[in-house]
């Protein structure tokens, strides 16, 4: 009796997250793969309020705007450096005839369509997002579709970054439609439509089969795959979070016990095994990486607020966790995910922004806007491999883990899922050293913490004490809060330093930068001044013959003839006058 009991307890610590270590391995000198800002998009759909009474407000309102456009939004959307908003929807794309959103009369009034063609491309300029324009494919034509491009390639030339032709054939827009009938009717056809001046210059998106915990039409994204390789840079895959379609009996979006907390948390997870099988299917049919996967609807769907719009709902803690995982998955998935959006931005489903119904000048953001803000550093760095080993809680691992490089910097992204209990996490970093460390935290006093109007904010990002991390050799030790999302920050030590060990900086030397596989040295050294550049690998062997030569004006470059260097970590070591001085450098194909 006494052994059952003992065995009891192991098991329901094993099974809540205490007994196995946590260990986090990161193997920074295999770095190659670029983590795309525009994985962390957002999708711009007239649905509920994310538009209309949302972000977009009308250019005759009180509340301050641009062009229609609320500013404080506006700004949210650049404080967390969006990557891609699509434009007019998902299914609303298939509705929308865009000549009724241009020109001075709107057909509908302003807010019917105001927030048009022009207005979304000016949008996307003032926050620094790439442009993703959906095309109607179910009432429209290719004519159409054509003359829209058209216009856009007149008034926004070389802006357009991505084209969707289709949104869930499959059963959510068109109420089912074979793949053969989606391919033959619709695809083909609107992509044959395409101006030649926008060749090789987009990325083409087709749909994918819908792939939820309950349904697994991996057929569709097999045929789209056999038939379009050549015709298509990218897949559109949605996976929402949501225990039914039915909205009084999906989960509750605040009154929720720790039993939803993990309830939901699970089923947002699954969406690395579904991923898994769907690039399995793409390696296969696509082994050159060619053809992108895109999850391009992502979220949370839980019960709707009353009185608020369709699919207004509160963010929490909750939320926060799921927006971290999947982050982190798309992270370390970076090869094949090179695009990414939740859905949406404002008052529907998986929001940042939160304003009343109607408008006024208050708004929210949310645990997922804090998220988002939190994993900034990501954009645009190198994927650090990694090998996450942990418990877990509820049959979920208790963490995720992501992490990147970028100008000296390594970046480590963690969620501890636990509801109640903080987790000690060991990160041993292979491949480098670095020197100091720093933290930020997102969380809030208990797992559906949220924010409100006119309160203060529960959930927001703050800095992470460093009582709670320590940095030893390569060795990093770290305790998660209970339901808390953490960054990491290390500053290597070769970064703008002398390489004899001293401390100070070079006077002459100032900036040095790559853009690309180029190396640019920004310096204050006479033009005449012999300089010798010499690049090796991490582990100290040269990778190329030094290159000699002069100065010049205020800065010269280097473009070294390395061979499959995308995304790998180099030393740069520098010779001039005297200077010897040496710096990590990571060189992009």
């Amino acid at each position: 009796m006494k052994f059952r009991l003992i065995a009891a307890i192991v098991a329901t610590i094993v099974m809540n997250g205490f007994a196995q270590d946590n260990t986090l391995v990161l193997d920074v000198s295999n770095a190659r793969d670029t983590i795309r800002k525009d994985v962390y998009g957002g999708l711009l759909e007239d649905w509920g309020r994310d538009m209309y009474n949302g972000i977009y407000v009308g250019k005759s309102s009180s509340i301050p705007n641009t062009n229609g456009m609320r500013n404080d939004i506006i700004a949210g959307l650049k404080e967390i450096d969006i990557g891609v908003m699509q434009f007019p929807g998902g299914c609303k794309a298939e509705v929308y005839h865009w000549k009724n959103g241009v020109g001075t009369t709107r057909a509908g009034g302003d807010m019917v369509n105001g927030m048009g063609t022009d207005e979304y491309f000016q949008l996307c300029e003032l926050v620094g997002s790439a442009p993703f324009i959906q095309a109607n494919c179910k009432e429209g034509s290719p004519a159409e579709m054509k003359a829209w491009l058209e216009y856009i390639n007149e008034n926004f030339p070389d802006k357009l970054k991505y084209l969707g032709m289709g949104n869930e054939p499959w059963g959510g827009c068109y109420t089912g439609i074979t793949v053969d009938a989606y391919l033959t009717n619709w695809y083909d056809k609107f992509n044959v439509a395409i101006p030649e001046v926008f060749n090789g210059k987009i990325v083409r998106i087709a749909a994918a089969g819908f792939n939820d915990e309950n349904t697994t039409n991996f057929s569709w994204t097999d045929e789209v795959l056999r038939r379009e390789i050549g015709n298509v840079e990218g897949i559109s895959w949605h996976y929402y979070t949501s225990r039914t379609w039915n909205d009084a009996q999906r989960y509750s979006c605040m009154d929720f016990n720790e039993a939803d907390y993990y309830g939901m948390l699970k089923l947002g997870y699954n969406i690395e095994a579904i991923g898994k099988k769907v690039m399995a299917i793409m390696d296969q049919r696509d082994p050159n990486n060619t053809i992108s996967l895109q999850p391009d609807e992502w979220g949370a769907w839980n019960q709707a607020i009353p009185d608020m719009g369709l699919s207004y709902q509160q963010m929490t803690v909750r939320e926060a966790q799921l927006t971290a995982q999947h982050l982190n998955y798309f992270n370390n998935n970076c090869k094949r995910i090179r695009m990414a959006q939740c859905a949406q931005p404002v008052n529907a489903i998986h929001s940042f922004f939160l304003t009343k119904n109607p408008p006024t000048t208050e708004l929210i953001k949310t645990p997922a806007f804090y998220v988002y803000k939190l994993y900034v550093p990501h954009h645009n760095a190198i994927m650090v491999p990694s090998t996450l080993t942990c418990g877990k809680v509820n049959d979920l691992p208790v963490m995720t883990a992501s992490a990147s490089v970028k100008n000296g910097l390594l970046h480590i992204s963690v969620n501890n899922f636990h509801a109640t209990a903080t987790q000690t996490l060991s990160i041993t970093i292979n491949g480098e050293t670095y020197e100091k460390i720093t933290g930020q935290i997102v969380n809030g006093p208990h797992f559906n913490s949220y924010n409100d109007y006119g309160k203060a904010e529960a959930v927001t990002l703050q800095t992470f004490e460093s009582s709670n991390f320590s940095l030893n050799g390569n060795k990093v030790t770290v305790t998660l809060p209970a339901h808390s999302v953490v960054m990491l920050e290390l500053t290597s030590p070769n970064v703008g330093t002398i390489s004899n060990g001293r401390r100070e900086k070079s006077q002459k030397i100032s900036v040095i930068k790559t853009l690309g596989n180029q190396i640019v040295v920004k310096h204050g050294l006479a033009s005449s001044t012999p300089v010798t550049l010499s690049l090796f690998t991490i582990d100290g062997k040269s990778a190329v013959p030094a290159y000699c030569t002069v100065a010049g004006t205020g800065s010269l470059k280097w473009r070294p003839n390395v061979s499959g260097s995308n995304g790998r970590i180099y030393t740069l070591r520098i010779n001039a006058e005297g200077v010897n001085q040496s710096q990590k450098v990571i060189l992009t194909e």
